[in-house]
């Protein structure tokens, strides 16, 4: 797909009447209206129809130089009020149809009131809340991503067999086959362009619907394949930060994986998207910031002073562990309900911060396995062989953690998120760092230098390139942290309920708890 759209402006008529809450629906059918193109080239390719002008809306006129072209996947109708004529001899207009691009429904919107919603026909998401949108993976991506997950987890996933999730990264045709969580096999983007005209690009991210097994409390998140979003896997999240109307457009690439016939997966572009941005809630003052004029306390982004007031969230709720096998490895619907409680108590009294942890078997992206955020079976850690017999799933605990920072949004409770926590100590070295994939691959293949009997720090945090010695940004540790912040700020980065992350927890013996 060719060709990428300047100084569009859209309207769109949403595919129902009446807002809906936490409901999905098709992105709303395409108007062009109100426009008088006589340069630059416009280019509006979506899998919706499009209408131009549209019963009773204000006319398209299109001249002189533009050369301006209508793509869908299912119909465009030039409506009284649309003109395309007197073009220059550079200029031209073309509209036809493309199967190829897909289906209305393969790109949705899901609204949750009163954070965004469906009025007058348009699109709306209220300043500094979450817009998000969903795509369905086209076929050849979609059985590349499967073929992935087959060779990677080659052992059935019954109950009885003792290898169930046991991955095999060896087992993958890295040309064919293609895992949704590298991005740069995978990559899926949206770029938006502010009603100020500047512009900025937003990475997608690859999820799993899940919930709860039962209604119990000491049910366990699980897969979720009936829920209506699971079959959009990629999504973007996004929070506009400035009033007006936005236009954006969607980008789907995965440069070196081959199809069965050895052509390279198809590049999918739409282009012609857009809503509006609406003044912010009461209770929003945009994100936290340090204050300019002291440097000592935070203030939100419209100036209200934030004076945080809160304590540390604990990962599991202990006290009643009677009933709840291995409560301190496992997330219970009960710890779920007790740090929503937590939080709603919290603001009751006054209290607007707590500090969470992305805690192994809770809320981690990545664990045991590198660079693959889902299913895990853990291994022993650092002492002898097998396995533990724990399973889990990383997309499962995503899931859990969008639900918390979905609550501390409504109950007004800001969160510093501790991305690695657990201190790498002795009491701590095997259950919180033994089966880290960082640890795994980074840390336990390095040797102490023989003479000074200390490590070379550097190797922790980025491979030097072996001709100038520089970090390496795209290959070994540096690129481990950044594909996995990458991954954290994608997810939850629109949200100004999260404005601190905090790299580690209590690091003062690191690499050198073994020995000293």
């Amino acid at each position: 797909m060719k060709g990428l759209g300047s100084s569009i402006v859209l309207s769109l008529l949403a595919l129902f009447a009446a807002p809906v809450i936490h409901g999905q629906v098709a992105y709303p059918d395409c108007y062009i209206q109100g426009v008088e193109w006589d340069d630059v080239n416009h280019y509006v390719i979506v899998p919706q129809a499009i209408f131009s002008p549209g019963a009773g809306n204000p006319p398209t006129t299109i001249t002189g130089a533009t050369s301006t072209e209508f793509v869908s996947a299912t119909q465009i109708r030039l409506t009284p009020g649309f003109h395309a004529g007197d073009l220059a001899s550079e200029g031209r207009f073309r509209a036809h149809i493309s199967e190829g691009i897909g289906e209305p429904e393969d790109v949705i919107a899901m609204a949750t009131e009163p954070y965004s919603y469906i009025d007058g026909n348009t699109m709306h998401v209220r300043k500094w809340e979450k817009l998000e949108l969903g795509l369905k993976l086209p076929d050849e991506y979609e059985a590349a991503v499967s073929d992935f997950f087959a060779s990677y987890y080659p052992y059935p996933n019954g109950p009885n067999d003792p290898l169930a999730l046991v991955s095999a990264p060896s087992n993958v045709d890295a040309v064919h086959e293609l895992n949704p969580y590298a991005d740069d096999s995978l990559q899926a983007y949206i770029v938006l362009t502010s009603p100020s005209g500047v512009q900025r690009m937003k990475w997608g991210f690859y999820m799993r619907e899940a919930k709860w097994e039962t209604g119990a409390d000491d049910a366990l998140p699980t897969e979720d394949l009936t829920n209506p979003f699971d079959s959009y896997r990629m999504r973007f999240r996004f929070a506009p930060d400035e009033e007006g109307t936005w236009l954006f457009w969607i980008a789907l690439r995965a440069p070196h994986t081959l199809n069965a016939n050895e052509d390279v997966l198809e590049p999918l572009t739409y282009v012609g998207y857009s809503f509006v941005c609406d003044p912010p809630l009461d209770d929003n003052h945009g994100p936290l910031h340090v204050n300019q004029e002291n440097r000592r306390i935070m203030q939100f982004e419209d100036g209200t002073p934030f004076f945080a007031l809160g304590t540390n969230m604990a990962d599991v709720h202990h006290a009643q562990d009677s009933g709840f096998p291995g409560s301190y490895d496992r997330f219970y619907q009960r710890d779920m309900t007790v740090m929503k409680q937590t939080m709603d108590q919290l603001h009751d009294v006054g209290g607007n911060y707590l500090r969470m942890w992305l805690y192994r078997n809770l809320f981690t992206p990545e664990w045991v396995n590198l660079g693959v955020y889902d299913a895990y079976r853990a291994p022993q850690p650092c002492a002898g062989e097998g396995l533990t017999g724990f399973k889990g799933n990383c997309q499962y605990q995503c899931w859990s953690f969008d639900q918390l920072v979905d609550h501390a949004r409504s109950s007004d409770t800001y969160l510093q998120l501790c991305v690695d926590p657990g201190p790498p100590s002795i009491a701590y070295e095997q259950t919180n760092w033994g089966i880290h994939p960082y640890v795994m691959n980074y840390l336990d293949t390095q040797e102490r230098d023989p003479e000074t009997d200390n490590y070379d720090l550097k190797q922790f945090f980025y491979t030097p390139h072996p001709d100038t010695g520089l970090p390496m940004l795209n290959e070994g540790v540096f690129y481990y942290w950044k594909r996995k912040y990458k991954y954290i700020m994608s997810r939850w980065g629109y949200s100004v309920n999260v404005p601190i992350l905090e790299p580690f927890n209590e690091v003062d013996q690191m690499l050198t708890y073994r020995y000293r």
